[in-house]
């Protein structure tokens, strides 16, 4: 949009609504750049109306450059909300569809991920999707399980980072390619599949025992012969 067609528009926060509202992310995102970039970066709110919308128009690492900018700000940073959706941004740019190969750089994977873990909290598990804390940590665990050395201490370090009783208990159904009915685990029975598998390899047997036993109480089926 050029400059004699941005002075048509109303330049207000209300205006950049509206276009939201009608489906206009791009309008928006013009509206609320020109907005943020004359302001004293410290109105929390416009920053995070901008941050929404540059997340619906797959623009992430924009949000994500412009909190490291006001990394000092901390009435900024330390706002839940920017830094709720911050994480979710990071986790879209880095953890999702992080594929470890030759190309790919882990040490950045891992410390994207550690930035979401020290940031947020597990939420209760009717609550876990307003944040990406359990998919990020569920997302570095299946990393390393597909590592060729798997590397068991971090498995469990990142393990203990969760809650197992707020941990989704419900499985995911669905149809193969033949038609079949067919389940996949919860992520509660995910969590202690991987755990008891990282203390058995780590030798640590009472501990693995004492968490065979919780899995017992709290898992009514297995899947995937995950029968401990």
């Amino acid at each position: 949009m050029t400059e004699i067609e941005m002075d048509k528009i109303d330049i207000t926060r209300e205006k950049a609504k509206e276009f939201v509202g009608a489906g206009n992310t791009i309008k928006a995102e013009e509206i609320l750049e020109q907005l943020w970039t004359n302001s004293s970066k410290k109105d929390v709110y416009l920053l995070y109306e901008y941050g929404n919308v540059l997340q619906s128009n797959n623009k992430q690492i924009v949000f994500i450059n412009i909190c490291r900018e006001c990394y000092n700000n901390k009435s900024i940073i330390n706002n839940t909300y920017i830094k709720n959706l911050l994480c979710w941004c990071i986790y879209e740019v880095y953890i999702k569809d992080f594929v470890k190969d030759e190309d790919s750089d882990f040490n950045e994977f891992i410390k994207e991920a550690n930035f979401i873990k020290d940031n947020i909290m597990q939420l209760p598990k009717e609550q876990e999707h307003y944040n990406p804390y359990v998919l990020t940590i569920f997302k570095v665990i299946r990393i390393y399980m597909k590592s060729a050395k798997i590397n068991y201490k971090e498995i469990l370090k990142w393990l203990n980072c969760l809650n197992p009783n707020e941990l989704p208990e419900e499985v995911f159904k669905f149809q193969d390619v033949k038609g079949k009915e067919r389940e996949k685990a919860s992520k509660k029975e995910f969590f202690y599949q991987y755990k008891t598998k990282a203390l058995k390899k780590l030798y640590r047997y009472e501990e693995c025992i004492n968490i065979c036993e919780e899995a017992l109480k709290s898992i009514e089926r297995f899947h995937y012969r995950n029968d401990v």
